[in-house]
């Protein structure tokens, strides 16, 4: 196919992919950024959480959140 090529190793293993993006439209764009994020999402998906309402709290203890925003979310709790 014009603009895909594969890399091998030297038992004939295709180990590369490489595709020319000028060559592809938006759709494929649109499935490499997705795999992207799902590559991205994967190698973070053992690292510790906070809740939503926690990642409110310590972003307004920073000053990065104003203090509506922070009793907005808060107050849903109660």
């Amino acid at each position: 196919m014009k603009g895909i090529n594969y890399l091998t190793d030297d038992q004939g293993n295709k180990t590369v992919l490489l595709i020319d993006l000028k060559s592809h439209d938006k759709k494929l764009n649109e499935l490499l950024e997705d795999i992207e994020d799902i590559m991205q999402a994967e190698a973070v998906k053992d690292e510790p959480t906070v809740t939503f309402e926690k990642a409110i709290s310590n972003l307004y203890a920073k000053g990065k959140v104003s203090k509506k925003v922070y009793e907005k979310v808060t107050a849903r709790n109660v």
